[in-house]
């Protein structure tokens, strides 16, 4: 079989808040259409809550701590990918695909970056920039129809929905279907009408996966992989920039008609640093030296599967620094805080700042978790009897062996990844060049 052209649709902050993940007052007609004639992940997590991290995770297949993206790369922090990163991009050049980028590249760049970050991912033809759908999948189709055939094609197309502001791309509030208020959140009027906003990027999102879809119908043949997914969770308290599952949880929808069985869901654990090997395996390829994820490619060809009993996650840096590791199974989240000093309430992060939800960093507290205090060193939650994670279980005397042994995983996970937190706090580049800049002044 000829190698497929690979089209990777990915949206930010959008998690699992579409149709197909059982959300009922969002417009994503296109998101289901890709379900039904496609594969549907259930269980898909990203290895970071925040959007350069996981992406980082996502394009290279190695952790973001690995990969250089301990926190968001902008110019205030430096942080890009490190040289030996092999963007997914390139990985895909070297087998003879044609590669093009619409939209951000947030796994190496953002803000002010130095062009040199974009630059590194050689793309053979980019449009690069943080702009709407719609915007990027008329640059796509114009690229496309002076492409020659012959090659195989790799597409990076990442619009700005459903990041903060809403109103990009002209998005209006969607309330038509109702407005869904997520169960660890308080309703509020206010709240409310900013998910009516989220929501309306959704739909804005969904019209762009559309517009795709159409495309390949159109100008492509069968032979086209689409993958559809997003870096992290929604962005509301306790959700982006935590560990809970609601920031981590990601929507991940595959179509590839010659190959995948249409109308397939997956329960298996999944996470997005697993990508890049599955590309890699499916093209017929192998994985490459230095990507640390696990292919799912046997999974999605009923081939024999190893799956995954845990999985893994980080943050380092979002808008500040807060060390927090956590190892997910099937049953169990545990989560371990380095720098304990922030009440629970922190992970509002992201939001509070923001016009459009004036009012609601008041209001949207996490419920039977409202005091501001301190979060614990460690944290035990079972899943199955308390999906919000509200309930901690750390201290507990007879979840001790639990605890311990995902301690130990997490620990182990730790050392073989280098992660260089078990070395002392992490600085961020721009703290580096600014100490030796000062230790220039007297040589």
């Amino acid at each position: 079989m000829d190698p497929p052209n690979i089209i990777i649709y990915a949206s930010h902050d959008t998690g699992r808040h579409i149709s197909p993940y059982g959300a009922t007052t969002v417009h994503t007609p296109n998101a289901a259409r890709v379900t039904r004639e496609g594969v549907l992940l259930r269980n898909a997590f990203a290895t970071a809550p925040s959007c350069s991290a996981s992406r980082s995770s996502l394009f290279t297949g190695r952790y973001p701590h690995a990969a250089g993206l301990s926190g968001l790369a902008r110019a205030s922090t430096g942080f890009t990918l490190t040289a030996d990163s092999v963007h997914l991009a390139n990985h895909l050049q070297r087998r003879n695909y044609r590669t093009a980028l619409f939209g951000l590249a947030h796994e190496a760049t953002g803000g002010d970056s130095p062009p040199a970050h974009l630059d590194a991912l050689e793309f053979d033809y980019r449009k690069h920039g943080y702009r709407p759908a719609g915007e990027l999948v008329d640059d796509f189709e114009r690229w496309l129809t002076n492409q020659d055939s012959s090659r195989p094609f790799y597409a990076q197309i990442c619009p700005a929905e459903t990041h903060r502001d809403f109103r990009i791309g002209n998005a209006q509030p969607d309330r038509s279907l109702g407005v869904a208020v997520p169960p660890y959140l308080e309703r509020s009027e206010a709240l409310i009408e900013d998910l009516a906003w989220f929501q309306g990027s959704i739909r804005n999102w969904d019209a762009g996966l559309g517009r795709i879809l159409a495309i390949i119908d159109r100008k492509l043949a069968a032979n086209t992989w689409l993958i559809v997914t997003t870096d992290h969770g929604i962005p509301y308290p306790r959700a982006k920039a935590s560990l809970y599952d609601a920031g981590l949880e990601i929507l991940l929808l595959m179509r590839y008609p010659t190959v995948l069985t249409a109308g397939t869901t997956h329960d298996q654990l999944i996470s997005n640093v697993d990508l890049v090997p599955t590309i890699l395996e499916a093209v017929g390829s192998g994985t490459d030296h230095g990507v640390q994820g696990r292919s799912f490619w046997p999974l999605l060809t009923t081939a024999k599967y190893r799956e995954r009993d845990r999985i893994f996650a980080e943050r380092t840096f979002h808008t500040s620094y807060d060390p927090v590791r956590s190892v997910r199974t099937s049953g169990f989240k545990y989560i371990r805080n380095f720098e304990s000093v922030r009440p629970d309430w922190y992970y509002s992060e992201g939001v509070e700042r923001h016009r459009t939800i004036r009012g609601v960093e008041h209001s949207a507290r996490i419920m039977r978790q409202a005091d501001p205090k301190n979060r614990p060193w460690e944290e035990l939650y079972d899943l199955k009897s308390d999906p919000l994670e509200l309930d901690n279980l750390a201290e507990r005397k007879e979840y001790a062996e639990t605890r311990q042994d995902l301690a130990r995983a997490l620990f182990r996970w730790m050392r073989d990844t280098d992660d260089p937190l078990l070395q002392g706090p992490i600085a961020s580049p721009s703290f580096l060049d600014n100490i030796r800049a000062l230790q220039a002044i007297d040589p």
